[in-house]
Protein backbone atom coordinates (compact mmCIF):
# COMPACT_ATOMS: atom_id res chain seq x y z
CA UNK A 1 0.00 0.00 0.00
CA UNK A 2 2.71 2.59 0.40
CA UNK A 3 4.43 1.92 -2.46
CA UNK A 4 1.08 2.97 -4.37
CA UNK A 5 1.17 6.46 -2.46
CA UNK A 6 4.76 6.91 -3.40
CA UNK A 7 3.65 6.17 -6.84
CA UNK A 8 0.58 8.58 -6.82
CA UNK A 9 3.47 11.38 -5.15
CA UNK A 10 5.51 10.93 -7.63
CA UNK A 11 2.38 10.97 -10.57
CA UNK A 12 1.49 14.17 -8.37
CA UNK A 13 5.38 15.71 -8.57
CA UNK A 14 5.49 15.37 -12.44
CA UNK A 15 2.31 16.45 -13.68
CA UNK A 16 2.69 19.42 -10.91
CA UNK A 17 5.99 20.19 -13.07
CA UNK A 18 4.74 19.84 -16.39
CA UNK A 19 2.10 21.91 -15.48
CA UNK A 20 3.69 24.78 -13.82
CA UNK A 21 6.16 24.70 -16.78
CA UNK A 22 4.64 23.90 -19.48
CA UNK A 23 0.77 23.40 -20.19
CA UNK A 24 0.57 26.80 -18.01
CA UNK A 25 2.28 28.42 -20.82
CA UNK A 26 0.25 26.86 -23.53
CA UNK A 27 -2.60 29.17 -24.14
CA UNK A 28 -3.88 27.32 -27.56
CA UNK A 29 -5.84 30.73 -29.43
CA UNK A 30 -5.74 32.26 -26.25
CA UNK A 31 -8.72 29.39 -24.92
CA UNK A 32 -7.21 26.46 -24.11
CA UNK A 33 -5.36 25.98 -21.29
CA UNK A 34 -4.90 22.13 -20.19
CA UNK A 35 -4.87 21.38 -16.25
CA UNK A 36 -4.10 17.78 -15.79
CA UNK A 37 -1.94 17.72 -12.56
CA UNK A 38 -4.99 16.41 -10.81
CA UNK A 39 -5.02 13.17 -12.25
CA UNK A 40 -3.76 11.04 -10.16
CA UNK A 41 -6.06 11.80 -7.70
CA UNK A 42 -8.67 11.13 -9.95
CA UNK A 43 -7.03 7.33 -10.18
CA UNK A 44 -6.98 6.76 -6.47
CA UNK A 45 -8.29 3.81 -5.39
CA UNK A 46 -11.70 4.09 -3.51
CA UNK A 47 -10.46 2.65 -0.51
CA UNK A 48 -8.13 5.39 -0.34
CA UNK A 49 -9.33 7.56 2.99
CA UNK A 50 -11.10 10.44 2.41
CA UNK A 51 -8.94 13.01 4.18
CA UNK A 52 -5.61 11.80 2.22
CA UNK A 53 -7.41 12.53 -0.97
CA UNK A 54 -9.08 15.90 0.44
CA UNK A 55 -5.16 16.53 1.55
CA UNK A 56 -3.03 15.64 -1.31
CA UNK A 57 -5.43 17.52 -3.54
CA UNK A 58 -4.99 20.71 -1.14
CA UNK A 59 -1.34 19.93 -0.88
CA UNK A 60 -0.93 20.22 -5.02
CA UNK A 61 -3.03 22.92 -5.26
CA UNK A 62 -1.03 24.70 -2.53
CA UNK A 63 2.21 23.78 -4.37
CA UNK A 64 0.75 25.14 -7.87
CA UNK A 65 -0.61 27.94 -6.13
CA UNK A 66 3.21 28.91 -4.83
CA UNK A 67 4.73 28.60 -8.46
CA UNK A 68 1.69 30.32 -10.09
CA UNK A 69 1.13 33.49 -7.74
CA UNK A 70 -2.27 32.57 -7.51
CA UNK A 71 -3.65 32.97 -4.03
CA UNK A 72 -5.43 30.29 -2.63
CA UNK A 73 -7.21 29.61 -6.21
CA UNK A 74 -5.90 26.53 -7.03
CA UNK A 75 -5.72 24.83 -3.79
CA UNK A 76 -9.58 25.96 -3.41
CA UNK A 77 -10.56 23.86 -6.71
CA UNK A 78 -8.71 20.93 -5.69
CA UNK A 79 -9.62 20.38 -2.35
CA UNK A 80 -12.83 20.85 -3.59
CA UNK A 81 -12.72 18.44 -6.36
CA UNK A 82 -11.02 15.89 -3.82
CA UNK A 83 -14.03 16.31 -1.80
CA UNK A 84 -16.49 15.84 -4.46
CA UNK A 85 -14.63 12.71 -5.78
CA UNK A 86 -16.10 10.29 -3.79
CA UNK A 87 -19.43 11.06 -4.20
CA UNK A 88 -19.23 11.65 -8.28
CA UNK A 89 -17.69 7.41 -8.07
CA UNK A 90 -20.64 6.08 -5.91
CA UNK A 91 -23.04 8.01 -8.85
CA UNK A 92 -21.15 6.14 -11.73
CA UNK A 93 -19.44 3.24 -10.29
CA UNK A 94 -21.67 1.86 -7.70
CA UNK A 95 -22.49 -1.10 -9.73
CA UNK A 96 -18.03 -1.95 -10.39
CA UNK A 97 -17.39 -1.10 -6.67
CA UNK A 98 -19.89 -4.22 -5.40
CA UNK A 99 -18.70 -6.46 -7.87
CA UNK A 100 -14.98 -5.84 -6.92
CA UNK A 101 -13.49 -7.85 -3.98
CA UNK A 102 -9.81 -5.96 -4.28
CA UNK A 103 -9.19 -2.31 -4.62
CA UNK A 104 -10.96 -0.90 -7.10
CA UNK A 105 -9.71 2.40 -8.96
CA UNK A 106 -11.39 3.68 -12.00
CA UNK A 107 -10.21 3.97 -15.44
CA UNK A 108 -11.13 3.10 -19.24
CA UNK A 109 -10.16 -0.19 -18.47
CA UNK A 110 -12.08 -1.29 -15.27
CA UNK A 111 -15.61 0.23 -16.25
CA UNK A 112 -17.36 1.41 -19.32
CA UNK A 113 -15.94 3.54 -21.27
CA UNK A 114 -18.88 6.40 -21.40
CA UNK A 115 -18.81 6.41 -17.79
CA UNK A 116 -15.31 6.68 -16.96
CA UNK A 117 -15.38 9.35 -20.00
CA UNK A 118 -18.26 11.27 -17.78
CA UNK A 119 -16.35 10.82 -15.04
CA UNK A 120 -13.14 12.92 -16.07
CA UNK A 121 -15.56 15.11 -17.96
CA UNK A 122 -17.34 16.23 -14.97
CA UNK A 123 -14.61 16.61 -12.56
CA UNK A 124 -12.49 18.39 -14.95
CA UNK A 125 -15.00 20.54 -15.53
CA UNK A 126 -16.09 21.15 -12.18
CA UNK A 127 -12.22 21.84 -11.27
CA UNK A 128 -11.53 23.73 -14.17
CA UNK A 129 -15.08 26.15 -13.60
CA UNK A 130 -14.34 26.62 -9.91
CA UNK A 131 -10.76 27.56 -11.16
CA UNK A 132 -11.76 30.19 -13.36
CA UNK A 133 -14.86 31.67 -11.83
CA UNK A 134 -12.74 32.26 -8.38
CA UNK A 135 -9.83 33.67 -10.70
CA UNK A 136 -12.71 36.13 -12.37
CA UNK A 137 -14.60 36.30 -9.13
CA UNK A 138 -17.08 38.57 -11.19
CA UNK A 139 -20.11 37.78 -12.68
CA UNK A 140 -20.02 40.32 -15.30
CA UNK A 141 -16.94 38.06 -16.69
CA UNK A 142 -18.88 35.50 -16.84
CA UNK A 143 -19.63 35.43 -20.64
CA UNK A 144 -15.73 36.07 -20.74
CA UNK A 145 -14.80 33.15 -18.68
CA UNK A 146 -17.51 30.38 -20.11
CA UNK A 147 -15.36 29.67 -23.05
CA UNK A 148 -12.10 29.22 -21.35
CA UNK A 149 -13.93 26.38 -18.76
CA UNK A 150 -15.43 24.98 -21.80
CA UNK A 151 -12.74 24.80 -24.03
CA UNK A 152 -9.83 24.25 -21.37
CA UNK A 153 -12.23 21.43 -20.13
CA UNK A 154 -12.31 19.85 -23.67
CA UNK A 155 -8.64 20.25 -24.24
CA UNK A 156 -8.21 18.37 -20.42
CA UNK A 157 -10.03 15.34 -20.79
CA UNK A 158 -8.49 14.07 -23.68
CA UNK A 159 -5.22 14.77 -22.19
CA UNK A 160 -6.10 12.90 -19.42
CA UNK A 161 -8.17 9.94 -21.01
CA UNK A 162 -4.30 9.80 -23.22
CA UNK A 163 -2.66 9.40 -19.21
CA UNK A 164 -4.91 6.55 -18.43
CA UNK A 165 -4.00 5.19 -22.14
CA UNK A 166 -0.91 5.01 -21.09
CA UNK A 167 -0.49 3.73 -17.64
CA UNK A 168 -3.22 0.88 -18.95
CA UNK A 169 -1.01 0.33 -21.50
CA UNK A 170 2.05 -0.11 -19.28
CA UNK A 171 -0.05 -2.27 -16.39
CA UNK A 172 -0.70 -5.02 -19.54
Amino acid sequence: MKRKYISVLIQLAILVFVQVIFLNNIRVFNYFIPFIYLYPIFKLSVHTPSWIIILLGAITGLILDAFMNTPGLNMASATLISYLRMPIIHLFFADEMDKEDEDFSPSFYSVKEYKYLLYILILCFLHIAVLLLLEAFSLSLYEQTIPYILCSTLISVPLMMILDALSGFRKR
